[in-house]
């Protein structure tokens, strides 16, 4: 009789790879033999996992339900040896950490050498996206999000407070006036953020209950922080955003914080350090948490540094 744990594993693998002569070179096995396991498993379960033809692979719904029984098998399996293990001790492995880019440039990267010189064993790589990465299928093992928690099945620490700015350019606030309450914005073009619900397209939603929109005059949208900065400061509209995009435009001249106007949904923006919810965090990421919360314990400076 074939062994349980191995056959979860080759059906894991097989699902991974995409295919089963892939998973059995993962597994140092022939495709016979990863064949073998996938049947034994089927067959005292009493229902097929996996529709398979010549051309691809596909799980019916026992094994959907099948494989994530699998995963978290594994995982605890891993993790059970991990703990009694003396290289639990010391962090191993790749380290993958999904960030938003200009957070990552100005707050993240400058202290990466100081986190791998304590953990020897462990290989970093922070991707710099400003998209949404759903850690549960993407290969990261956490991410810093800057935004409103949503997901239940994440786990989240705070790291800072992030604050907030509404900005133009003088040569903009010179040709259009200047507003001083949200109501006026009417009559402006107010720059939109793909990547977030409350200021995207054509309005910016005045606070977090979806009824209640302001409607601009949008003509410019970007899934970019800093490019909306950008083009603030251009003399293209206005642009609301964390303050340390905007504080190298309102050093130079070329951008102008806009008083009094009231933007709740992002009056008290939040960064986090979110990673799957699992029954045991794994060390690697237990260690990176606790250097974040740390290291932004008194908040950002505008220099990009910590106080």
């Amino acid at each position: 009789m074939l062994d349980q744990l191995t056959s979860m594993r080759i059906f894991v693998s097989i699902i991974e790879e995409g295919s089963i002569s892939a998973a059995a070179q993962m597994n140092q096995m022939s495709a016979t033999m990863a064949t073998k396991h996938l049947n034994a498993l089927e067959s005292r379960l009493g229902n097929q996992l996996i529709l398979r033809s010549t051309r691809r692979l596909v799980l019916t719904e026992q094994g959907d339900a099948y494989l994530k029984f699998c995963r978290r098998i594994l995982l605890d399996i891993a993790e059970s040896e991990a703990t009694i293990s003396e290289k639990s001790l010391s962090p191993q492995g790749l380290l993958r950490i999904s960030a938003p880019v200009a957070f990552g440039q100005k707050f993240l990267a400058q202290h990466m050498g100081d986190f791998l010189s304590l953990h020897p064993q462990l290989a970093l790589e922070l991707d710099l996206n400003d998209g949404f990465v759903d850690l549960n299928d993407s290969g990261f093992d956490m991410a810093i999000r800057i935004a409103k928690l949503n997901d239940s099945d994440l786990r989240a620490r705070k790291l800072c407070a992030i604050d907030t700015a509404v900005c133009a350019s003088p040569i903009y606030l010179a040709e259009f006036g200047t507003p001083s309450t949200l109501q006026e914005l009417s009559k402006h073009n107010v720059l939109g953020y793909t990547e977030s619900d409350a200021y995207s397209r054509q309005f910016w939603r005045t606070n977090s209950a979806s009824k209640d929109r302001y409607q601009g005059l949008s003509r410019f949208f970007s899934n970019s922080g800093e490019a909306l900065a950008s083009a603030a400061a251009s003399g293209l509209g206005i642009t609301v955003g964390p303050a340390y995009l905007m504080q190298p435009g309102i050093d130079n001249g070329s951008l102008i914080c806009l008083e009094g106007i009231d933007l709740p949904t992002i009056s008290s923006l939040t960064a986090y350090a979110v990673y799957p919810a699992h029954r045991r965090t794994p060390l690697k990421i237990r260690v990176m948490v606790d250097f974040l919360v740390t290291l932004f314990k008194n908040g950002l400076s505008e220099q990009g540094n910590f106080k």
